[in-house]
Formats: structure tokens, C-alpha cells, sequence
């Protein structure tokens, strides 16, 4: 009983401690493949990359003056509404120090690193970062830097990723929301301009954030809301046959009011 206490212990928090893997690189094969990472050198650096007991992806006899000399990379899909953990297993000897670059083209989008004890001994090391430069999804690289080390080499990688609830104009919806659900716009708190923010639109009136009159009755949403306290949904609010915008732009009776004169 104990037993399956634990287990489910352990499922519950690591169900709730972990996100969406994004990939994950177990490098278990004994054919030298450890793609799709690729080895960049720079100033004639040099290295043996290997697949070391048909576990591990090991790069030994490093010979580099930096550490931008020897670059380990592989790229993955990067999207503005996530959070990344980047989860290795791995060592680095002597140098204990490897910075990590996410970048595409010429432009870097995040940076961190990761150190071990500057011994042989494997260890486990997590790193999370952001990429909040991004304008939207795309393909970018994910870059290790290890050309200051003599030995580098990882048991597994693996990346996770979780929405973040970033909301940048403060409306009420997160940004990922806005640009995944909603197809509103993430900067601007009133995408439709119509005098309600995106976040009222869609969690109390109801109404289309991307239609400044939900009801096509000639008033704004916000109008209707705000200063006729007529229903943004229904084109004619008090069932009379004029619509809401007849009402109050062509007759100036009430729209509320199916008998505005009650006779």
C-alpha cells in the first residue's frame, strides 16, 4: 500500500510540475548517430564527437581556444506565449561553465548557461528561459556552447514548454489566449475599438472582440454597453421591429422601450 502511495505521488506532482515536451534526445543507438544536433566549429577548433557506449552523446579531445569555437545545435519550434525548461543530463570537463543561445538569424532571443562540477561526474541541470522577442511561432536554434571544455557530453536533453499567461495590454486575456484562441490583438487592450476591452467582450458581454457591432444594429458594442444599456447581441433589444440603431439614430424613440410613447 505504501508502495502505491508513492507512485501516485509521484505521477500527481510530476503531472503538475512538467510541462508539454517540446523533444526529448535519449541519444540511445550504436550507429554514431546523435542528429538531430550538428557541430559547428570555428578557428580550426576540432573535437571527436561520438555516441559513447551506444548511450551517450560525447564530445572528447575538444581542441578550441573559446567556448564559440566548438557550437553543439539543433533547432525546435519557438512560439512568444511560452516558457521554456531545458532539462540535460550530462558533464562537462575541465571547464564547468556552458553558456546555451537560442537565437535565429542574426538575432539572439535568449541566453543563459548551465555549469557542472568540472568533473567527470554526470549530473542533472535544468535552465528555463523566454522567448518573448519573438513576434510569432518559428523555428529557431537552440545552441550549446562548449568549445572551453576538454570533454562534453549528455546522457539525454530534453525541452519542455508551458503557456505563459503574459497579457502585455492588460484586457483581461493572456496573450496566447488572444493570439490562439481569440485572434485578437495581444498589444491592444480594444481590438475592435468599439469602447470595450477584449477581455469584457469575451468573459461578460459576450459580444465579438473583433466586431465593433456584434448585432449589426448600427450602434457600437460599447455604445450599446455604456450608453444605452441596450443588449450588444440582440439588434433590437426591446422586440418593437426597429433595430437599436433605427431607434436612436432615425426615430430617437427608446430602445428599450417597445412603446416609447406608451400609447
Amino acid at each position: 500500500m505504501q508502495t502505491l502511495i508513492i507512485i501516485l505521488i509521484y505521477i500527481f506532482y510530476g503531472f503538475i510540475s512538467f510541462g508539454e515536451i517540446v523533444f526529448r534526445d535519449d541519444f540511445n543507438n550504436t550507429n554514431n548517430d546523435y542528429s538531430p544536433w550538428s557541430i559547428t566549429y570555428n578557428n580550426n577548433a576540432s573535437a571527436n564527437p561520438q555516441i559513447y557506449n551506444g548511450w551517450a552523446f560525447v564530445l572528447f579531445n575538444i581542441n578550441s581556444s573559446s567556448m564559440t569555437d566548438v557550437l553543439v545545435r539543433r533547432t525546435f519550434l519557438g512560439s512568444p506565449n511560452k516558457t521554456y525548461t531545458l532539462i540535460l543530463k550530462g558533464v562537462a570537463y575541465q571547464n564547468a561553465i556552458t553558456p546555451i543561445r537560442v537565437y535565429s538569424g542574426n538575432t539572439s532571443h535568449a541566453a543563459t548557461t548551465y555549469s557542472f562540477d568540472g568533473t567527470l561526474t554526470v549530473d542533472e541541470r535544468t535552465n528555463t528561459f523566454s522567448l518573448s522577442n519573438l513576434s510569432q511561432e518559428q523555428i529557431v536554434t537552440l545552441e550549446l556552447q562548449v568549445g572551453s571544455s576538454e570533454i562534453a557530453g549528455w546522457d539525454w536533453i530534453e525541452l519542455q514548454s508551458e503557456n505563459n499567461d503574459v497579457d502585455q495590454d492588460s484586457d483581461g486575456l493572456s496573450d496566447y489566449d488572444e493570439i490562439n484562441i481569440h485572434l485578437t490583438d495581444p498589444n491592444d487592450s480594444d481590438s475592435d475599438d468599439d469602447g470595450l476591452t477584449d477581455g469584457d467582450e469575451i468573459n461578460i458581454h459576450l459580444t465579438d472582440p473583433n466586431d465593433s457591432d456584434s448585432d449589426d444594429d448600427g450602434l457600437t458594442d460599447g455604445d450599446e454597453v455604456i450608453g444605452y444599456f441596450t443588449d450588444p447581441n440582440d439588434s433590437d433589444s426591446d422586440d418593437d421591429g426597429l433595430t437599436d440603431g433605427d431607434e436612436v439614430i432615425g426615430y430617437f424613440t427608446d430602445p428599450n422601450d417597445s412603446d416609447s410613447d406608451d400609447d
